[in-house]
């Protein structure tokens, strides 16, 4: 399989953070104002007891996600990236990110 074929070439649109545009009863909002804490707890759900379990401690996760919403990872496309709730509470992520180590194409993280 050729390089290229792993990666997403596509224009960037805006995410429709409509209620109708997640399964009910998640509710997707675009990333942008989602507290770091709030991120952080969500990783490090995500990831506890797993062989990628590397936050001990709340404030590690949360500095993990500061970390990586100020561009530690590449500069954060927040059309692409989203978060969807149930009931208030965040239950997924996903931020797309520039990355330098991909020649600038968008890649995605996801928690």
């Amino acid at each position: 399989m050729a390089r290229d074929t792993l990666h997403l070439r596509a224009s960037w649109q805006a995410v429709d953070p409509t209620p109708a545009a997640a399964v009910p009863p998640f509710v997707a909002q675009p990333l942008a104002g989602v507290d770091a804490t709030e991120l952080g707890d969500l990783i490090r759900q995500a990831f506890r007891g797993s062989t990628d379990d590397v936050h001990p401690t709340p404030q590690d996760a949360a500095d993990e996600a500061t970390t990586t919403l100020d561009g530690t990872w590449g500069a954060v496309i927040h059309a692409g990236s989203l978060v969807a709730r149930q009931d208030d509470r965040l239950v997924s992520a996903v931020v797309v990110v520039l990355d330098d180590g991909h020649g600038g194409i968008p890649c995605w993280r996801s928690r």
